[in-house]
């Protein structure tokens, strides 16, 4: 799971409120020891110690390790250095000056520019998906034209795209107080309902609320479940 606050999301464990993300399990999460320590590079060379909690469902006993939405799972450089990386490669930069620029191994600079061009069109599917929920313009994601566009900077439009629109979100009208309902608090009602069922697709943990501020590549990885060089979601 991806987490935005992990203390927010390490008490909303311990009190039994943090629901399984796993398709169609209606348990909760418990707390389940760490999972492995690793050392990831962050923007402006900072290397840092990332210990992820871990978690396990009550009902379905799957295993979540929630890990922070700076970080990628199964990499040992933070997203915004990757998507650095990215932005530069759907400039028209070259991997090997990309590579040069952030201090990063050529090889591996070029293996995140080849995952993203060869899955550019599922993470453009998954950020129309984000900002259709969110009731966000998906016209800007539109290609429209004969020229052929970078996948890499078709994906990183749309990605960027869904992220204004998460950003966007945090305008939306406050929850109402409790007591009679008008009709604007059940369209406030029904807009929670679908940001819940939102954050659960996205394998999100926010108790706090606070994605919609969260920095802009942060929500990239958010929007993508964690899977921004990866092939496909699970669900």
């Amino acid at each position: 799971m991806t987490v935005v606050d992990p203390a927010a999301t390490r008490a909303a464990v311990r009190a039994g409120t943090l629901s399984c993300p796993q398709a169609g399990c209606e348990g909760t999460l418990k707390a389940w020891s760490k999972a492995r320590a690793r050392q990831v590079l962050m923007s402006g060379g900072r290397r840092v110690v990332v210990h992820p909690d871990r978690a396990r469902c009550r009902s379905c006993k799957v295993t979540q390790v929630l890990l922070p939405a700076s970080c990628l799972p199964r990499r040992a450089y933070g997203v915004e250095v990757i998507g650095a990386a990215l932005t530069a490669a759907a400039s028209g930069t070259g991997y090997r000056c990309v590579a040069i620029s952030i201090g990063v191994p050529v090889s591996t600079v070029r293996a995140w520019i080849r995952s993203v061009a060869r899955t550019g069109e599922h993470l453009t599917s998954t950020a129309l998906t984000v900002m259709r929920t969110l009731g966000a313009n998906t016209a800007p994601c539109q290609i429209s034209g004969s020229t052929p566009v970078h996948p890499v900077r078709a994906a990183l439009q749309a990605l960027g795209t869904a992220a204004s629109a998460l950003t966007q979100s945090a305008a939306a009208p406050p929850r109402s107080s409790p007591g009679a309902l008008s009709g604007i608090d059940y369209l406030a009602l029904l807009a929670t309902s679908h940001r819940q069922e939102l954050d659960r697709w996205m394998r999100l943990s926010d108790p706090t609320e606070a994605a919609a501020t969260a920095p802009p590549w942060h929500q990239v990885t958010m929007i993508t479940g964690g899977r921004l060089l990866t092939t496909t979601r699970s669900d």
